[in-house]
């Protein structure tokens, strides 16, 4: 009898068992052809990242520029170089967010990404409050925007993991 119930579980168990391990190991594991999606989804995130960035970074320049070229740069300066910076800065953190949630590569970020963003904080935003208080100065009117590092959180935390 013993034997009978023995055989049953083997005959019985064994294919369950390895059902259920074969489809758990699946669901953890991916496929190469999901290997290969997953690395292309990643570089389409950086490619739309990086776009995105290089158009706004664009704006911002050429609003630089205008102030610049400018015999007398006024509000309407200051107003464009606030919004094209802030968008740029936007995007900025967007990258880090993407790269502080791993929806690009690790080597992208560390290559591509982590020297703009190191960059942003040594030298661009610090010049860019610089240069809307410059221009609100001259022109008497109030600005009290600062360089604070909570508005820029994930830039900074991107680069301190990245950098």
């Amino acid at each position: 009898m013993a034997t009978c119930e023995t055989n049953y579980l083997v005959a019985v168990g064994v294919p369950i068992a390895t059902f259920l391990l074969g489809f758990f190991a699946s669901r953890f594991s991916l496929s190469k052809k999901e290997r290969l999606d997953h690395s292309q989804r990643l570089f389409q995130n950086e490619r739309e990242l990086s776009d995105r960035n290089e158009a706004a970074y664009k704006e911002f320049k050429d609003a630089l520029a205008s102030y610049l070229s400018s015999p007398s740069p006024g509000l309407d300066d200051f107003v464009n170089i606030s919004t094209t910076g802030d968008n740029y800065f936007r995007k900025l953190r967007e990258i880090g967010e993407s790269m502080l949630s791993s929806n690009i590569r690790e080597q992208s970020s560390r290559e591509n990404f982590a020297p703009k963003l190191q960059e942003a904080i040594e030298k661009t935003l610090p010049n860019y409050y610089s240069t809307l208080q410059e221009i609100a100065k001259k022109k008497g009117f109030p600005y009290s925007g600062q360089l604070k590092r909570k508005n820029y959180e994930p830039i900074y935390s991107a680069v301190e993991k990245f950098a």
